[in-house]
């Protein structure tokens, strides 16, 4: 209630002596007015209007406290306040300064004397650096913009007469901003420019940004009120999804990628400097297929990396963490800089050759932003160490330096730019260390997890987007975030009652309820086959579900089959399978295509558990022994295994392979 939140923040100001109580004090006697007027029973046409303006004004004169108590007391707001001289933000006198840049850039090109043209380009870009961060310190700590200010700061991002290094600087600042202390016209700001840029990297930063400010605000404002496609913001999920699994990807580069590729690459790091491996005659006689294979096998890695790429995973993020730690990134502009060579506070590259060959890598490799400045950094030593024709071919163009993550020519399309601009976010929140005083829109994962909000309307054109978003939580391993949404998602079409239902029958404890929602499935669609599917997942999850599967076996089985023979790579299909002739009674057919699964390689405690009590039941003691160590099942969960798939033990026989099991680890 207003009259509760006026005292609270009355108590607020009183204590913190913050110099806030002349306009509390306007906005507590409007109310008492207001509340008098009602009292002798006057009847206001206008009460909800002028009751949400004065809401309004509180909500603005709270961000004004909040604004005004961290640039006094948090760590990065102070380091903005110096940063921005202690000086408010004039945006006449802003865009006037970034026009004057364009022009002294065009002008360099009138200066016929090279060395003077060097000369003045430096200080030209290291003036301009040293605005660009004034500008961002002052668009951080702008306090709660009006009418005017967005309209004029709308038309300065937008303006052809600056350069796009600065508004998307711009738009970065607003977003922090915009992300700390929430405020509606500078997030509708950045939906105006995403509507309207006609430069399509600063189109989609604004975009980006607009969705990281719309989620953290709760109540009169959120995403639902802005006409975004469903497909579009399902995309932006998954890409925030697969940012946030960065770590995941890390694990795979450092312990499956980098070995094979250090194994199979032509070069070798030798003396401090990079040489081609050189052939063993003896090897090459004795392997004659060694060279082939190796680039069979390095083709296949980069493959992977690619597949991983395209589904939006981060390679690069390991690669250049440690390098976040140079000077360069003490200047909190630089995490976010778009890329330009001229920027004065990249370390001089004295030969002109390498700089030409260092800048051209970095430019034709995906990195984002901030890791091709790291790579610069990083290539500033190490270009010495490459071999000289080995640099003339890159110059040439002929050749191109391997780099891991490098899968070949990609496309800087809007897909492509959201995705390296939520990778400098992210880098910047994990790395900085002065991040960890502001909000973080990507921590934990449930925090970034804005089609929620979608999924909690029931709207039925959201449901496409919920099934995409659950596949790729599902996908890279985020189980809590995967379950959560599906409880809390109420589909409103069958194709997402379906979807919820199969999803559910995986979830522990969830069982029943999704035995329930498949039933209604089938009770009006008896053949539906992901309905099938999912029964039979979920009914194999506890032994005393199997009396559920007895109606449907005939047809689940009959679906199973169809689809295994539609696709017999399809080890979830077999899986599957094998667990719905195991509640049939039928071991012997549920232990042929546990077989196909052992062959294929695929195979999994469920099924080393089963085939080595099928094995030892049949005798064949030491094969069974054989799959049964390959399981990380204890013991007692093997034999609680056994017995619901009816493969009884004997005393004896437990008491034995328990002795053998145990010995054996």
């Amino acid at each position: 209630m207003l009259s509760e939140k006026i005292q609270s923040l009355k108590k607020k100001i009183i204590d913190s002596r913050s110099p806030f109580l002349s306009e509390l004090t306007n906005i507590e006697e409007n109310f008492q007015r207001m509340t008098d007027f009602y009292a002798q029973g006057n009847i206001d046409p206008q009460l909800d209007a002028v009751y949400a303006e004065l809401e309004n004004s509180l909500e603005k004169l709270e961000n004004k406290m909040k604004l005004y108590g961290l640039c006094a007391g948090n760590p990065f707001y102070q380091k903005m306040v110096a940063d921005a001289l202690n000086d408010g933000l004039n945006i006449p006198s802003l865009r006037a300064q970034l026009e004057n840049f364009v022009v002294d850039v065009t002008m360099l090109e009138l200066e016929a004397d090279d060395t003077q043209r060097i000369q003045k380009q430096k200080e030209i870009y290291s003036r301009q650096h040293e605005y660009r961060k004034l500008m961002f310190a002052k668009l951080f700590i702008m306090p709660e913009l009006n009418t005017e200010n967005a309209d004029a700061l709308e038309a300065t991002i937008l303006s052809n007469s600056i350069d796009t290094i600065d508004a998307q600087i711009m738009v970065t600042a607003i977003t922090l901003a915009c992300i700390n202390i929430f405020d509606k016209r500078k997030a509708e700001l950045l939906y105006n420019i995403y509507r309207k840029a006609q430069n399509m990297t600063l189109q989609q930063k604004a975009l980006t940004g607009f969705v990281l400010c719309a989620n953290r605000k709760t109540g009169s404002f959120n995403l639902k009120q802005y006409p975004l496609p469903p497909t579009l913001l399902a995309t932006i999920q998954r890409q925030l999804i697969y940012t946030l699994d960065s770590p995941r990807v890390e694990r795979i580069m450092q312990d499956e990628i980098m070995p094979d590729v250090i194994k199979n690459s032509e070069f070798d790091f030798q003396n401090n400097r990079i040489v081609r491996k050189q052939h063993d005659k003896l090897d090459e006689i004795l392997n004659p297929n060694k060279e082939e294979e190796s680039m069979e096998a390095m083709e296949a890695t980069m493959k992977r990396m690619k597949n991983l790429q395209e589904q939006g995973a981060d390679l690069f993020f390991s690669g250049f963490r440690y390098v976040k730690q140079h000077p360069f990134f003490s200047t909190i502009l630089n995490w976010f800089c778009p890329f330009y060579s001229e920027h004065p506070q990249l370390p001089e590259i004295s030969n002109p050759d390498d700089a030409t060959i260092i800048m051209s890598m970095a430019d034709k490799t995906p990195f984002c932003e901030s890791d091709k400045y790291s790579f610069i950094i990083s290539m500033q030593k190490a270009i010495g160490t490459l071999p000289e024709d080995m640099k003339k071919m890159i110059k040439d163009g002929h050749a191109q330096l391997e780099i891991v993550g490098n899968t070949g020519p990609f496309e800087r399309n809007a897909t492509y730019i959201r995705r390296i601009y939520m990778q400098d976010i992210f880098r910047f929140f994990k790395l900085c260390p002065y991040a960890r005083y502001l909000f973080n829109p990507l921590d934990p994962m449930s925090r970034s997890l804005f089609v929620k909000a979608f999924l909690e309307t029931n709207s039925p054109e959201y449901e496409e987007t919920a099934i995409n978003v659950c596949k790729t939580l599902r996908k890279v391993g985020q189980t809590e975030e995967h379950n959560a949404l599906l409880r809390s998602w109420q589909p409103q079409t069958q194709e997402g009652r379906i979807f919820k239902a199969y999803s559910t029958a995986g979830i522990d404890g969830e069982e029943a309820n999704a035995i329930g929602l498949l039933k209604d499935i089938l009770a009006t669609d008896e053949h539906n086959v992901q309905a099938l599917y999912g029964i039979t997942k979920a009914c194999f999850a506890k032994p005393e579900l199997y009396r559920e599967f007895a109606a449907y076996k005939d047809s689940a089985i009959n679906a199973l089959l169809a689809l295994f023979f539609k696709n017999e790579n399809d080890n979830s299909v077999l899986h599957t399978l094998v667990k719905a002739y195991i509640m049939t009674g039928n071991n012997e057919k549920a232990a042929n295509y546990a077989k196909q699964i052992l062959e294929k390689g695929s195979a999994d405690n469920f099924i080393y558990n089963f085939l080595g009590i099928s094995h030892i039941l049949a005798d064949k003691v030491k094969r069974g022994l054989s799959l049964l160590r390959k399981s990380k099942d204890t013991p007692a969960q093997i034999f609680a295994s056994a017995a619901s798939y009816n493969l009884p033990l004997s005393p004896a026989q437990k008491d034995l392979l328990t002795s053998i099991l145990t010995k054996s680890e």
